[in-house]
């Protein structure tokens, strides 16, 4: 494993004296996915290329790594979207569910008026919206057998 470490590093310095930058990138690049930073392997081509060519790696691990991290954080940024959507959506249906109850001139207590605000849930908040129109009274609006 040594040899064969040593010869490939002596490759890496040879693309690198030829200014064969995307040749060396993508060596690089499949060196970092496949092998994690902290392996044998990676730790012994590292002390056998020549300090440019470790260069050169720490500059597409970086790259990579910021790339990652765009993505991430773009999604991040979806999703977040996403739920902050899903969450109007349902904060939406609470508080229609609840002028319903108002028009009724039904009696809304704290509690219910918090859990009908705490849920989330859009399939229940609709079944309960649809119940907030026969219902006697507020609290019948979880019993499911009404």
């Amino acid at each position: 494993t040594r040899r064969r470490i040593a010869t490939l590093a002596r490759q890496v310095d040879v693309l690198l004296e030829h200014d064969q930058l995307d040749d060396i990138g993508a060596l690089w690049i499949y060196v970092i996915t496949a092998f994690e930073a902290e392996s044998k392997l990676c730790d012994m081509l590292m002390r056998s290329v020549s300090k440019p060519a470790r260069e050169v790696y720490m500059t597409i691990a970086e790259e990579l790594l910021a790339r990652g991290q765009r993505i991430g954080e773009q999604r991040g940024q979806r999703i977040g979207q996403q739920i902050g959507r899903r969450l109007g959506l349902a904060r939406g249906k609470a508080e229609a569910l609840l002028g319903v109850l108002e028009h009724r001139a039904l009696p809304i207590s704290g509690t219910i008026r918090r859990r009908v605000l705490a849920t989330r849930n859009e399939a229940k908040l609709q079944r309960w919206f649809d119940r907030a129109f026969t219902v006697a009274s507020a609290e019948e609006l979880f019993d499911p057998s009404t």
